[in-house]
């Protein structure tokens, strides 16, 4: 993956920008001006390949007489380039959906009592968010200064709980049905592997006795790295407690307690608990560590 900024896309593929008429990463359509450039069209639409990128098969959505420098790479020249989730769903999706229940047309725009509701039950939830989260909910009234982290968190976490019984329930559902579409991509990921979890069996217990070390927390460490990575963990402790998801109410917890019961037999099941939730709490500060020596490697120039 090529994880370039937004505004850095067009000079990294040496093509026209989001603000041209030939802009759309993904497909071929020519914009249209309307206040600003937009893509109407979702129908019937010829859609980038790789192998149109590199031939240039549209030339007004290239830079003339220049190549960009990643087409010598084996890379998919449309695929290796994500959507930019910053400026596409939050601050771009969910600040249009927000001004439009707020200062739309009347047959989407909620009043102005409600809007004081939604803000006083943001300020409500101030207390109740985690230091995990950057920033605390602010009220709409301040909606023009929020920032990209603020409309992420409305959308996936407390949205779905100020909104109900105050925006219209055909509004209130499409909201629920798309809450999905704003998860950024290493979330959908940890959804995957989560649902790994929820369908474990008997052979990973003797899979993960394999794979145990020379003492508990060795072991329980190595268990864990097999069943997903620390920026997995770092979203669980394992009560549940400082907002984080419940490690103990899921089934790969029976599993790793009876692997240690039968890797380790002079262990009792309190100590292994005692020792996840232990090895959940560092899960943040390894993932830290981790991005700060990748961070390091890709910063010593190549010789």
């Amino acid at each position: 993956m090529c994880y370039l900024r937004c505004s850095s896309y067009s000079y990294g593929k040496v093509c026209k920008a989001v603000s041209g008429y030939y802009g759309c990463d993904k497909c071929n359509q020519r914009g249209s001006w309307d206040g600003r450039i937009t893509y109407p069209e979702t129908n019937n639409l010829a859609m980038r390949t790789d192998q149109s990128f590199r031939e240039c098969w549209q030339p007004e959505h290239h830079q003339e007489e220049e190549i960009s420098p990643f087409s010598v790479l084996p890379i998919d020249m449309i695929k290796s380039f994500p959507i930019d989730y910053m400026h596409q769903s939050c601050l771009g999706v969910m600040k249009k959906l927000l001004l439009l229940w707020t200062r739309g047309r009347t047959d989407f725009r909620i009043s102005s009592g409600d809007v004081t509701r939604v803000s006083g039950r943001l300020e409500t939830l101030k207390k109740s968010i985690p230091d995990c989260f950057a920033r605390k909910p602010r009220s709409l009234q301040e909606i023009d200064r929020w920032k990209a982290t603020e409309f992420r968190q409305f959308a996936i976490y407390t949205g779905k709980i100020v909104l109900k019984g105050i925006l219209q329930e055909q509004l209130y559902e499409h909201f629920l049905s798309k809450k999905k579409n704003f998860s950024p991509p290493n979330l959908e990921r940890h959804h995957r592997q989560i649902d790994f979890l929820r369908t474990v069996n008997h052979p990973k217990i003797r899979y993960l006795c394999l794979r145990s070390g020379g003492s508990l927390g060795d072991g329980i460490r190595r268990m864990l790295k097999k069943i997903g990575d620390n920026s997995l963990w770092e979203y669980y402790s394992y009560k549940g407690r400082k907002g984080k998801l419940k490690f103990q109410q899921l089934l790969i917890n029976d599993v790793i307690i009876r692997a240690c019961s039968k890797a380790y037999p002079n262990q009792k099941s309190q100590s292994v608990e005692d020792m996840i939730a232990v090895t959940l709490k560092h899960a943040p500060d390894r993932e830290k560590t981790v991005n700060q020596v990748r961070s390091q490697r890709e910063e010593q120039p190549s010789e």
